[in-house]
């Protein structure tokens, strides 16, 4: 049996999302024994973009280390945080941990750096080739939230599917924002007077002012909504939920912890040091309570570093979620008293008419602990994720993922046969058979032979191949990534 949920004092109902309004792409038979957001969990859980999560960077290179986290191991935590978030703040904790999950399934190998270059290549930022790559603004850019959302769509295969996981909308929507659905203002932008670019050595106008595009993501909008499937006109409200910015949060609380856990095991950080941080940060917040004061000395009494990163573990998860859960549970109150909410029956009914930036608010921490917070996120980006050490993967992910894209771009007979197969189905699907063989062993060596004759010729190859090759680079493992630079450099 779980925990008892204990809800948000003086509510007396759930603001759970509304599984009444979750809509599929193809609409499938109910199942009694499962929820859809347990159907979505499961359906996620067997994916294969999932299980490749195990091979991806969160911090360190999934090859650095034995006990360094991966993407997989991330989402485990995601999601264990996130449930215990959403039951103590009486959610829905199935789609918390769908969401948490399937959030990564979109991410790129070697971390944030594999996103911001296919990104740069996405946008006619990386002088790849002389001439554009994208010319059609709608077919531009790449984002790893938007990127899980494209794959449980339209690239991940199964369940008598002809595309995608069937995911509900309100599992979507947690997907696709869990984190920023816009990138902030280019780094290599400089707009005081020049307005120039400095990504590369000679300096050269952005015809974007600095604001890198994700045009291309605007498709999957309708995925996301509570409409009707059959309804394909008109302006409809988003899936939106309290469960997504648990998520989200959730997310934040996993990274601050294992951020810390993986510096001290690599070395860039000691225990002494997280102590000290900790304290000028959250003193205050740590003396005001006789628990987390006395968790705190625990940790900072741990004679080894095992025994440290165990306190630490343990202090630091707890403090955010309990933070985050004081905070939240006042808000949650606050916003059903502000739309006169009275039933969960009214929460439902009206849910298309709130908006999720005021709903999304309602879910984190106290201004004065979010300003400690960002302090503490500040001093480890500058100790940890700037280090050396990080730094020389992060260089080194580049400069492989640039190669990567340059090979199959110049040859792409290089491409796997399913790659081959899915740009025909983008580019010239009348040259694919009707109904293909699982096996295309006998007609795929035709289909290479007409890239360079065909393909060539049509004026959206460009934009069709590099929308193929980012697909196809982003849901590769670091290990595959080495592999393939390998097989096609030695």
């Amino acid at each position: 049996m779980g925990e008892p949920r204990k809800g948000t004092p003086g509510l007396g109902f759930s603001l759970r999302a509304p599984q009444g309004l979750a809509r599929r792409q193809r609409e499938i038979d109910s199942q009694p024994n499962r929820s859809e957001f347990v159907r979505d969990r499961d359906r996620i859980l067997y994916s294969t973009a999932f299980r490749r999560l195990s091979g991806k960077t969160q911090m360190f290179t999934a090859t650095h280390h034995d006990d360094t986290r991966t993407r997989l191991t991330h989402s485990i935590q995601v999601a264990q945080i996130s449930r215990t978030l959403a039951r103590w703040l009486d959610l829905d904790e199935d789609l918390a941990e769908a969401i948490a999950l399937g959030h990564d399934i979109g991410h790129t190998p070697f971390g944030h750096v594999g996103e911001r270059v296919l990104n740069c290549i996405m946008n006619n930022c990386d002088t790849l080739v002389e001439s554009r790559l994208i010319s059609d603004p709608s077919r531009a850019g790449f984002k790893h939230n938007l990127q899980s959302v494209r794959v449980a769509v339209d690239l991940e295969r199964g369940f008598r599917n002809p595309a995608g996981l069937n995911l509900t909308n309100f599992t979507l929507f947690g997907l696709g924002w869990h984190s920023r659905t816009e990138w902030r203002l280019c780094d290599y932008y400089s707009g005081e007077g020049e307005q120039r670019c400095h990504l590369h050595y000679d300096p050269t106008d952005c015809e974007r002012c600095g604001r890198l595009r994700t045009d291309f993501y605007a498709r999957y909008d309708r995925y996301l909504q509570v409409r009707d499937p059959a309804d394909a006109s008109g302006q409809h409200p988003w899936a939106w939920s309290f469960e997504a910015r648990v998520v989200e949060l959730g997310d934040e609380i996993s990274q601050r912890h294992h951020d810390l856990e993986d510096g001290i095991y690599a070395q860039i950080i000691s225990p002494q040091q997280v102590t000290r941080w900790i304290w000028e940060d959250f003193g205050p917040f740590i003396a005001a309570d006789p628990g987390t004061l006395r968790n705190f000395k625990a940790m900072r009494a741990a004679e080894d570093k095992m025994r440290f990163t165990t306190e630490m573990t343990k202090f630091i998860i707890h403090f955010l979620a309990e933070q985050l859960l004081a905070f939240s549970r006042e808000q949650l109150a606050a916003f059903a008293a502000r739309h006169r909410l009275h039933s969960r029956e009214e929460f439902e009914a009206r849910h298309g008419q709130f908006n999720y930036q005021e709903a999304s608010a309602c879910i984190g921490f106290a201004p004065d602990f979010a300003t400690a917070q960002a302090s503490f996120k500040e001093r480890l980006k500058n100790r940890i994720l700037e280090s050396y050490l990080v730094q020389s993967m992060n260089g080194k992910g580049t400069f492989i993922i640039r190669q990567l894209f340059r090979a199959y771009l110049d040859n792409p007979q290089q491409l796997p046969n399913p790659t081959i197969v899915r740009l025909y189905r983008q580019c010239l699907p009348e040259e694919l058979p009707d109904d293909p063989p699982a096996d295309l062993t006998e007609t795929i060596g035709n289909l290479r032979h007409k890239l360079e004759r065909v393909l060539r010729r049509d004026p959206r190859y460009r934009e069709d191949m590099s929308r193929v090759i980012c697909d196809y680079i982003a849901g590769m493992t670091d290990s595959y990534a080495l592999g393939e630079y390998h097989r096609l450099y030695g």
